[in-house]
């Protein structure tokens, strides 16, 4: 993990995410398709919440379904984390996004280039073969 930059471990796609006003839904349905627990939430292309399957499985969602809704009835700003988006640039050491994700106990990060632009996630599972890799090679 000493000389990795963020760029060089995590997983480089068009990053898969949702309009704040999808429904959650769709939501689902593309976490169920894509085997991902979080999905980055857009307005306008600006990269503004994050929504994870702890969010769709709280009470606020319970409360909605209570309420005579349906998933497809019901806004991912409904229930999306609505502070700050976590995210680290490409460029950035793995051992200093690693020790971000420590910090506040969480199991990927989002990734953006210079132009602020979603590339790509770096989770736990990236940098777990990261180490595999490192230590067959020792």
């Amino acid at each position: 993990m000493h000389d990795y930059l963020v760029k060089d471990v995590m997983t480089r796609c068009a990053v898969i995410g949702v309009h704040e006003y999808d429904s959650v839904a769709k939501a689902i349905a593309l976490m169920d398709r894509h085997g991902i627990s979080a999905l980055p939430v857009l307005r306008v292309n600006t990269f503004v919440g994050v929504l994870s399957k702890s969010d769709i499985a709280s009470e606020r969602f319970l409360a909605e379904l209570a309420d005579g809704k349906t998933p497809d009835q019901i806004f991912v700003k409904a229930l999306m984390n609505h502070t700050v988006p976590l995210s680290v640039m490409e460029t950035q050491p793995v051992r200093a996004a690693v020790e971000l994700m420590h910090r506040r106990g969480i199991h990927r990060v989002f990734v953006t280039n210079a132009e602020h632009v979603l590339t790509g996630v770096l989770s736990t599972t990236n940098v777990l073969k990261l180490l595999y890799v490192e230590g067959e090679s020792a």
